[in-house]
């Protein structure tokens, strides 16, 4: 960003709280647990280090690109400034939902607006109560629809006119795809 002009910071003491199908802090794991411990006894300084980057930079919005950071919502709070927050990954469930629970009830009460790239990942952290859904987006225009896909689907053993879909990436509950 820097190299195309574009005003970079960076800011120590502001930390994430993973509570996410990416990657969580389970408290039966002996290694995840101190890493928990550790983000909520630093959860009030990072408030008050995202307290102090807002000042300085003086927003008229806070957009957070991600549900793990929950101090930096509150923080954009207490200093007033609009708050709108980006959905873009599943809260797990944890091992009582307390966590969910907190976070979802952060986003209801804390966000001035919430953008979901999936209904189900609304509904499953706010209800009806709160954002609205915006899926990413893909462009099929620039797909190349020309391409004779009647060879592979020889090679595989596909009936001609049936649904095939390459997926290419990680599998897993996160992605809608069950190994």
């Amino acid at each position: 960003y820097r190299n195309a002009g574009i005003e970079t910071l960076y800011w120590p003491g502001i930390d994430d709280f993973m509570h996410t199908t990416g990657g969580w802090y389970p408290i039966y794991n002996p290694l995840e647990f101190p890493k928990l411990l550790k983000r909520v006894l630093r959860f009030r300084s990072s408030v008050r280090a995202t307290e102090a980057l807002i000042r300085q930079v003086q927003p008229d919005i806070v957009h957070l690109n991600s549900l793990i950071l929950p101090s930096c919502a509150v923080a954009a709070k207490r200093c007033g400034v609009a708050l709108v927050w980006h959905v873009r990954e599943s809260v797990v469930p944890g091992h009582f939902g307390i966590r969910k629970w907190w976070l979802g009830r952060l986003v209801k009460r804390l966000a001035d607006e919430a953008i979901f790239i999936s209904s189900d990942g609304r509904r499953l952290l706010v209800g009806d109560q709160k954002g609205v859904v915006i899926p990413n987006f893909v462009d099929f225009a620039q797909f190349d629809h020309t391409i004779d896909g009647t060879p592979t689907r020889a090679e595989l053993a596909l009936p001609p006119g049936a649904k095939a879909i390459l997926f290419l990436g990680g599998r897993g509950v996160i992605k809608g795809v069950f190994p």
